[in-house]
């Protein structure tokens, strides 16, 4: 299956992002990302940072989205091809093997990721100077057990350092 993702949109009404998800077969689906408290981060980072962010978002909205039972090539996996918009395309071409194998690990897919260079735009806002550091670990909850055990495991194991916590919902089908 083919699905393109288009460019994050963000909503100074709702402040949120909204990224939407379109197949071959003209399905849609969107994901909203309360966004609001991320843009101090989102200012203070690469855009490197930022496409990650968005982009391990858009896995989890397109893991949810492609229905297993339907678009199954052996009775489990699905073999997606994804077309994402980033920033820093140059630099993402050259990872593009990795990311393909990562994605492939996490779902039991078969992902061929490609890119498209956008821009995503965000309003500019210093972070308050308690939180104007670095941080040891980003946690994006996806509801799962896994990014739960990884949270837990990082406060066990590091107490004392500083992590980002942030999630992503899956809106419709």
């Amino acid at each position: 299956m083919k699905i393109k993702v288009e460019t994050p949109i963000y909503d100074s009404s709702t402040k949120s992002v909204t990224i939407k998800l379109k197949s071959e077969n003209e399905a849609t689906a969107t994901i909203k990302i309360g966004f609001q408290p991320l843009i101090p981060f989102a200012n203070k980072v690469s855009s490197e940072v930022v496409d990650f962010f968005i982009i391990s978002a858009c896995a989890y909205g397109i893991d949810r989205f492609v229905d297993r039972k339907s678009h199954s090539v052996d009775g489990w996996s699905r073999e997606l091809t994804i077309e994402l918009p980033v920033v820093e395309i140059d630099k993402w071409i050259g990872v593009k093997s990795e990311l393909d194998a990562l994605f492939s690990f996490l779902t039991g897919d078969y992902w061929h990721v490609n890119f498209y260079k956008t821009k995503f735009e965000y309003p500019q806002r210093k972070l308050p100077i308690e939180l104007d550091d670095s941080f040891s670990q980003v946690n994006l909850f996806s509801g799962g057990l896994d990014s739960l055990i990884g949270a837990m495991d990082f406060l066990e194991a590091k107490p004392d350092e500083k992590r980002l916590t942030s999630y992503a919902r899956f809106v419709g089908l």
